[in-house]
């Protein structure tokens, strides 16, 4: 393989500017002659500094290295100790002339080049892609893409420097898993693990990647990655644990711990959620979720004010349920239509009667027709007319049947 990609290499060096000195100093003084010896035996560090490793790594071998001269020490032969660093200072000025007469030089833009050649073909080999003659399929393009890359890395880590992404709240019931999955989702996208992508990564639903989704245009590169990353190699097993030991501060006090319990030796996320995911999804699961969510929309209404719920907590009860219909595990979603006219429908203060006539003379068209627009205008309208009545300032109220002012606290 090493005779056969050699000359594909040498000429990936030359087309990112280096000259034939420089090429020879990487390929044969340091024994870097194909794709897959370059990303699998040199690692970042040592690219970065590659600049100096040529200046002082051997074309051929040096008789002395700078770390095989022992300082001098008292009693010591100081002849035979000064003969040693001749020698040493010898041999280096002469590799040193050599490598001026051959014009071994990495410049700046070439050195983030050569950076950018070794993390494009650690990239492929995550995705599960060849290296194989990678050194001549490797465009100019793909090489600015992957700078391009390096530096949204660079900024997304400073980024989060600093400052702790919000944590969610304990997952403490199992049926509000769907909103508190969210939640959870939405701290892990906010940390980069390893691989230096958001570690939902970790536990994405199909975990072996096909031709047709490598054949595939992405949004981002971070979509891209997180599709198509292997789970598998040091990376990922870091990652892994990360996310295991996440999830344990959201669970240990709930109804998940026993579900994640036997993950636990082996620190492993992916299995730990997944288990959770099935657990909470399944085909029971679902059904009570929906059943409880239709509970909700047909037995909240509003009838006039009370201190045990607000105009704001009648609309997030409707919110929560609607929201819970509509997630795709779910996947019972109303229209929004019929969203405003159920909702105006529950609205039964008489008080409101006024605002509910003016949003349905102003809406004329059933794309206004949205929940969310109909509880924006409910509530400017009622805080007009709230705030005129002293008794009334401040409270806005749900009551579920019975008594005036009695309201029944929603299911969870």
């Amino acid at each position: 393989m090493a005779a056969t990609n050699e000359p594909q290499f040498r000429n990936l060096l030359g087309r990112i500017g280096l000259n034939t000195g420089t090429t020879d100093a990487v390929i044969m003084g340091q024994g870097i002659n194909q794709m897959e010896t370059f990303t699998s035996l040199i690692n970042e560090d040592q690219v970065k500094k590659l600049s100096k490793i040529l200046s002082y790594g051997p074309k051929g071998d040096l008789p002395i290295r700078p770390d095989q001269v022992p300082p001098m020490v008292a009693g010591g032969d100081v002849g035979a100790h000064a003969l040693l660093e001749a020698a040493y200072d010898a041999s280096i000025a002469a590799y040193r002339a050599e490598l001026a007469i051959q014009q071994v030089h990495l410049s700046a833009v070439s050195s983030v080049k050569v950076h950018a050649v070794w993390y494009w073909g650690v990239l492929r080999k995550r995705c599960g892609r060849s290296l194989s003659s990678s050194a001549m399929v490797l465009t100019n393009a793909e090489i600015d893409k992957t700078i391009a890359r390096i530096r949204f890395e660079r900024r997304a880590q400073e980024s989060t420097d600093g400052g702790d992404p919000k944590k969610p709240y304990v997952l403490k019931k199992m049926e509000k898993f769907n909103e508190w999955h969210d939640a959870f989702n939405t701290y892990m996208y906010s940390i980069r693990g390893a691989a230096r992508i958001p570690l939902p990564y970790v536990y994405r639903g199909k975990k072996e990647v096909t031709d047709e989704m490598r054949a595939e245009t992405y949004e981002n590169t971070d979509i891209e990655f997180m599709t198509l990353f292997k789970l598998e190699g040091d990376y990922y097993d870091v990652d892994n644990v990360r996310v295991f030991n996440e999830l344990m501060q959201f669970v240990l006090t709930g109804p998940g711990e026993s579900i994640i319990k036997p993950f636990r030796r082996q620190r492993d996320g992916r299995g730990a959620m997944t288990a959770l995911q099935d657990y909470a999804n399944g085909s029971d699961a679902v059904e009570l979720r929906a059943s409880q969510a239709y509970t909700v929309l047909s037995s909240t209404v509003y009838r006039r004010q009370s201190r045990n719920f607000t105009l704001d907590d009648f609309f997030a009860r409707l919110r929560d349920a609607y929201s819970t219909l509509s997630h795709e595990e779910v996947a019972q979603p109303v229209q929004e239509l019929r969203k405003w006219t159920e909702t105006m429908d529950k609205i039964q203060d008489p008080l409101l009667q006024p605002c509910k006539l003016a949003i349905k003379t102003s809406s004329s068209r059933d794309e206004e027709k949205t929940f969310e627009n109909l509880a924006k205008k409910i509530k400017e309208l009622a805080h007009e007319i709230y705030k005129n009545r002293p008794q009334d300032r401040n409270i806005h109220g749900l009551a579920q049947g019975g008594e005036v002012g009695s309201a029944t606290k929603p299911i969870k």
